[in-house]
């Protein structure tokens, strides 16, 4: 009889093991292959007036390999989206259209409800307007020593002669111009008349004029416009960051035509400001909104959220 019991209890092991097994293979294929899909995310494209935004977003999917331990994960993006929205006031949203496909929606006012985007292997460009499938692609033209490598990080900022630069892609090649009518992009250098951006936190072309955003101290941010001191904003409560941004800093100073993103050390979000193109000044009469992603904070504590 224990011969018989401890054979029955082998068996019972080995039986919950087959149906783990069972589950398992059942997961995660015969293959050890599991395919999950995410929520959709997103982010700000940019601000366009006082009460519009461009916003992206996408659905996340993740292809793992393997069995319990040792498993390996691919990750990816897919059915990129561009919409318009309020983000003074909760509405459904007012323009919208989601691809099959997924896109590099650039960071960066273009113009209107527009958005610059990047092919998926980064060989063309085009223009997608909201509501509208993007076009027309075109080729674009790479200078041999600088790589032609597409971050989501990267900044578009319009320039002169109808003209964008790409900001923030390497520290070996950080900024670069491009020509959208031929699609040449070249080195964009710091030098001769554009020497003086070199201290620029971040700029950009609005209404025929070089905008500058420098912080020049912890608690300090100066705004040139045609390398001219034209208004300084003062934080208080939390300091800037005095280095220019990169590619790994969560604290940020970025233009988008007239509105200006912010993170702070102590930031939990990016708050806009505004600045008067009439007067060349930060706009004080504009009310402080905090973005999160899709969330739009007020300072009266309202939230208008654009997450599903």
């Amino acid at each position: 009889m224990k011969k018989s019991a401890k054979i029955s209890k082998v068996n019972r092991n080995l039986g919950s093991k087959a149906v783990l097994a069972l589950l398992l293979v059942a997961l995660w294929g015969c293959d050890g292959t599991r395919a999950e899909w995410g929520e959709r995310t997103g982010r700000m494209v940019s601000i366009l007036n006082d009460s519009l935004a461009l916003i992206q977003d996408w659905r996340p999917k993740s292809v793992c390999k393997g069995m319990v331990t040792n498993v390996s994960c691919v990750h990816s993006s897919h059915n990129a989206g561009l919409h318009l929205v309020n983000y003074q006031q909760q509405q459904p949203v007012l323009l919208s259209d989601t691809l099959s496909y997924y896109l590099n929606v650039m960071r960066g006012y273009v113009r209107d409800s527009v958005a610059f985007v990047v092919h998926e292997n980064t060989s063309k460009f085009a223009f997608w307007k909201v509501g509208q499938k993007p076009s027309p692609w075109k080729d674009w033209y790479w200078p041999s020593s600088c790589a032609r490598h597409i971050s989501v990080e990267d900044l578009i900022r319009p320039w002169k002669n109808n003209q964008f630069i790409i900001r923030e892609r390497t520290a070996s090649c950080p900024n670069v111009l491009l020509d959208t009518t031929t699609g040449q992009v070249s080195i964009f250098e710091f030098s001769g008349e554009n020497a003086w951006l070199s201290e620029c936190t971040d700029f950009s072309y609005v209404d025929g004029k070089i905008y500058c955003l420098r912080v020049s101290s912890p608690q300090t941010l100066d705004l040139l416009v045609d390398n001219e001191l034209m208004d300084v904003l003062h934080s208080e409560a939390c300091e800037f960051v005095k280095e220019k941004p990169r590619r790994v800093s969560k604290e940020s100073v970025e233009l988008f035509n007239e509105y200006v993103s912010i993170q702070t050390k102590c930031s939990y979000g990016y708050n806009q400001h505004k600045l008067d193109a009439d007067k060349m000044s930060f706009d004080t009469t504009f009310s402080e909104v905090t973005l999160k992603g899709k969330r739009f904070i007020h300072q009266d504590g309202r939230v208008v959220d654009y997450y599903e």
